[in-house]
């Protein structure tokens, strides 16, 4: 017997004898009194593990046979069933008393058993316990409604109330394996797309036996929960016997949604972006977000390279997307829309969030609340958009066209006359609009063969005296609009910056970025309206290059990285790890504008300075000492990247007042210093030798040893300060030994 309960999960001896009880006695004896039994039942709740250990050793060997091999059997049933059946349970009281009892109530006894789901039901299937109720507001019944444990069929259905009419005869024992920390909230499950259309989560039946037959709804629902608790995504994996992968909470907006804009300017606060960032799916440690800000903010021109796919683009457009508020975004749309008479005359609005819209149709027949995630609705206002759908078609044809595409369950598009209302209304709206909105970022995939400015600035029609063709990129009106707007950050993003020369087709910005001068388009003697002759690179646009290295692409010069920031992007094996524990979607559209009241602090940040490596002698100090190193190479800065060193030092500081003063420094060296070096192995590595030396606190003569097997662990000791940018000159040691060449940029 100990060999038996040791495979069935090692769970506690009194608890499986508890439940080996119960079930010997239900399956042994399916004609006793059920008075008797329900007794027994009600007093397990209130018996403690001593008092029960007192009471197994009252009971007789012939009263209680262990070794009889229906127990047996409805044990090993349990523990080794390969092929389970998933179900959701529901009560409004019983789960009260679950959890009023703690650690001591593991099992219930539990009925009635619906006749649709029944006969699906069987020992060792899992059970969702899922808490009704009614509650006095809706706030409060999303907050407390939801599954607060696991449970898993210890008994096939049993007949124990044969007087009953119908599945109120039937009933079975439970046993929770698990009781959750933290229960998985209604909210969740209705804004999920693979769980919205579960009963009776969706309010369209509240049977107490509900059986879930698609994987991708059992399987989302225990992502959820293990999301909520991740401590217990493991004993999932080890009761159950199937991989957990934590899913996403869709509810990170529901409660801090952004308010309307109140068009009253706030300071730029770094941690706000953090959590709208890690709210949207994309999370990046906070270091990397303030050298990225800060660095915008030093020189607005900054270079992200490094691992391909290590999140260099999504960074630049999310903060893009963000900070901008004057792109009309689908929930702008949105909330235009529900003020309409189309929707208003229809729908009343209880609930709108970036995530869910919760309307109560005026001539329904009940008040029932309509959950429809937004990202649903934002499908219907495509498909109409595009033509797909026909303004005018029937939202029944329309429902079964859209779903054939959609990333939702066929079932959620029930609401389809809503969904078509609303996004007619939606359509009709951005019609209305007085006039287009001003774009304030662009993205522009850099090509190949660019071999001069044109793909970005355009040119003067040589055979139309008075045309100027410009670049379908939407560079030169960005450019346009940033001059025209100069209370308004805006962003171009040069994504794969160096598969052409940059030095070729980017020429005139470096060149205007250190004199101020405005670039010429065409001869001032002409007049192309509406293109003007002279464009400048106004103060509020800011330049994002994303750079990767292989053999299609080419590397910088000092020219350009001189006048850039440049920020590196790694993933280490915990960050892998940290992803594979729980990979998340990336929801851009939730981050539009939420921080747009911010844009003007963000702009006057990038104005000003406030403080100086000028003022801090130590900063002084170590700076001199590389660039000491730096000019036995030829690579020394000159007078402009100090002034910008010193302002990426004030700024730094200025995002983030915590941060230490050797992390600031070993940011700078990182992005002003190091980029500046590359050449042939004799040359290059005599200086990172010395360079590594003054990146810790004492480089005694066992160092070099250490240095040369690029092992951080062992160069610990010697007492790291700069940690960064001691790991990359490492590296970069590495290649000029193994390659005969080293530069920053890697492959």
């Amino acid at each position: 017997m100990n060999d038996l309960l040791l495979e069935a999960r090692k769970l506690d001896r009194s608890i499986v004898f508890r439940l080996l009880e119960l079930i010997f006695t239900a399956i042994g004896n399916e004609g006793i009194d059920q008075e008797p039994f329900m007794n027994a039942v009600l007093e397990m709740y209130d018996v403690s593990r001593e008092e029960y250990a007192a009471f197994l050793d009252e009971v007789s060997e012939k009263d209680f046979d262990w070794q009889n091999p229906e127990v047996l059997n409805a044990v090993s049933e349990v523990y080794e069933k390969e092929k389970r059946n998933y179900f959701t349970i529901s009560s409004k009281t019983d789960f009260d008393s679950l959890l009023a009892h703690g650690e001591g109530a593991r099992s219930m006894f539990y009925h009635p058993l619906n006749d649709h789901s029944r006969g699906h039901l069987s020992k060792g299937d899992v059970l969702f316990c899922y808490r009704q109720g009614q509650f006095g507001s809706l706030a409060q019944a999303l907050d407390t409604r939801g599954i607060y444990a696991l449970g898993i069929a210890m008994t096939d259905p049993i007949e124990f109330f044969p007087n009953n009419e119908r599945h109120y005869k039937y009933g079975i024992i439970v046993y929770f394996p698990v009781l959750l920390d933290a229960h998985l909230q209604l909210r969740n499950i209705q804004l999920h797309p693979h769980t919205i259309d579960l009963t009776p989560y969706n309010g369209n039946r509240n049977d107490a036996l509900q059986h879930i037959p698609d994987e991708r709804h059992y399987m989302t629902l225990l992502g959820l929960i293990a999301a909520v608790n991740p401590h217990l995504k493991r004993d999932f994996e080890d009761i159950l016997g199937v991989k957990v992968q934590s899913a996403i909470l869709p509810d990170n907006h529901w409660d801090n949604a952004a308010p309307a804009s109140t068009g009253v300017p706030l300071d730029f606060d770094i941690d706000v972006f953090l959590k709208d960032l890690a709210d949207s799916g994309f999370i990046l440690e906070k270091k990397m977000v303030t050298r990225f800000v800060a660095s915008l903010c030093a020189k607005p021109f900054v270079i992200l390279t490094g691992l391909s796919g290590s999140g260099k683009t999504q960074l630049a457009l999310s903060f893009a997307r963000w900070i901008c508020g004057n792109e009309r975004s689908h929930f702008q749309l949105l909330r235009t829309a529900l003020e309409t008479d189309t929707v208003a005359d229809e729908y009343e609005v209880v609930r709108c969030t970036p995530d869910i819209l919760e309307v109560i149709h005026h001539h329904g027949s009940e008040r029932t609340i309509i959950p429809l995630p937004t990202a649903l609705i934002y499908e219907w206002y495509d498909a109409i958009k595009s033509g797909a759908v026909g303004i005018d078609e029937e939202p029944e044809l329309a429902r079964h066209t859209i779903a054939g595409s959609s990333s939702y369950a066929e079932e959620t598009h029930s609401y389809c006359n809503a969904l078509h209302r609303i996004a007619v209304a939606m359509n009709r709206s951005e019609l209305k609009a007085d006039a287009a909105p001003v774009k304030q970022y662009e993205i522009v995939a850099v090509g190949p063969e660019w071999t001069n400015r044109e793909p970005l600035l355009g040119y003067p029609n040589a055979l139309q005296p008075d045309r100027y063709e410009c670049p379908e990129n939407g560079v030169l009106e960005l450019l346009k609009n940033a001059n025209s707007h100069p209370d308004r950050p805006f962003f171009l993003i040069l994504d794969e910056m160096n598969l052409s020369h940059v030095e070729r087709y980017f020429a005139d910005f470096l060149s205007v970025m250190e004199s101020g001068e405005a670039i010429s388009l065409y001869s001032e003697s002409e007049n192309r309206y509406p293109v003007p002759s002279r464009i400048r690179l106004p103060d509020n646009l800011f330049i994002i290059g994303t750079v990767n290295i292989d053999e299609t692409t080419y590397m910088f010069s000092p020219k350009v990285l001189d006048r850039a920031n440049t920020i590196e992007f790694r993933v280490d094996a915990e960050d892998m790890e940290r992803y594979f524990e729980g990979p998340r979607r990336v929801w851009p559209e939730s981050l539009v504008s939420r921080g747009a009241e911010m844009a003007a602090g963000f702009l006057n940040m990038s104005r000003t300075v406030s403080g100086t490596a000028s003022n801090d002698e130590e900063c002084i100090s170590v700076l001199l000492l590389f660039f000491n190193e730096l000019q036995k190479l030829g690579a020394e800065f000159g007078y402009r990247s100090a002034h910008e060193i010193s302002r990426l030092f004030g700024q730094l500081r200025r995002v983030d007042k915590a941060m230490a003063d050797d992390d600031i420094i070993d940011i700078v060296l990182m992005q002003k210093l190091l980029p500046r070096l590359h050449g042939a192995r004799r040359r290059i590595c005599p200086v990172l030798e010395k360079m590594a030396q003054l990146c810790v606190n004492d480089a005694n003569p066992g160092f070099e040893q250490d240095f040369l097997k690029s092992d951080m662990a062992g160069l610990a000791k010697y007492g790291i300060k700069y940690p960064m940018s001691l790991e990359k000159i490492c590296r970069m040691h590495s290649n000029a030994v193994e390659h005969g060449f080293a530069s920053y940029a890697e492959a």
